[in-house]
């Protein structure tokens, strides 16, 4: 069970002051490990700014292609702290990293969403109607002819009540506390439902 206590969220030049400052939200080594799971990294260009010398871009390349950064910041209630980034111009994809009690290098992966266009389409054409939401769909279809929902209604309340707590951090520029949301708890099911119905 993960309880939130707080959610903040952030955007602009506030993002890269606190990636920069020490002991930050984020910490640069685990935001490298994110980009560096991407399949779709806008890569910098090297010192002849063409040809195929693309290298992993440095934090400043990274402000000037991102020129609205979002973060969300969790709280959760055992003391672990998550940070959500979106960094649109630099990944169309979703990576994760985390910092391992133990371990000395982050664990990163990329989730991986097959786009309708096929590898490579990354939302950009025609083919952008990502196949989640199909699988979506026919959770909803299964709860409806069954009467009984295909994940725990729980999960649906977190996650909308952390939307709307990070919405409400944004308008009004401020950390949001969420004791609505410290008491939602579900166990998942043992079962995968990454797209097998």
């Amino acid at each position: 069970m993960c309880f939130f206590l707080q959610v903040e969220a952030t955007k602009g030049e506030r993002v890269w002051d606190e990636l920069l400052e020490q002991g930050g939200a984020v910490s640069l080594k685990l935001l490298e490990g994110c980009l560096s799971r991407s399949h779709s990294l806008n890569m910098a260009r090297g010192p002849g700014q063409g040809g195929f010398c693309k290298r992993f871009p440095d934090l400043e390349e990274i402000r000037a292609m991102v020129p609205d950064p979002y973060m969300l910041r969790y709280q959760y209630a055992d003391g672990v702290k998550a940070t959500c980034l979106l960094l649109s111009g630099l990944v169309n994809d979703f990576t994760f990293a985390a910092q391992i009690v133990g371990e000395e290098k982050p664990l990163a992966t990329l989730h991986y969403l097959d786009s309708y266009g096929g590898h490579g389409d990354h939302g950009k054409g025609p083919g952008s109607n990502v196949q989640y939401s199909s699988i979506l769909m026919s959770g909803a279809e299964t709860m409806f002819l069954s009467g009984e929902a295909h994940v725990p209604i729980e999960r649906t309340l977190l996650t909308g009540g952390l939307v709307e707590a990070g919405c409400q951090s944004l308008t009004l520029g401020k950390r949001i506390e969420t004791p609505h949301l410290a008491e939602v708890a579900y166990q998942p099911s043992p079962l995968s439902r990454f797209g097998f119905d």
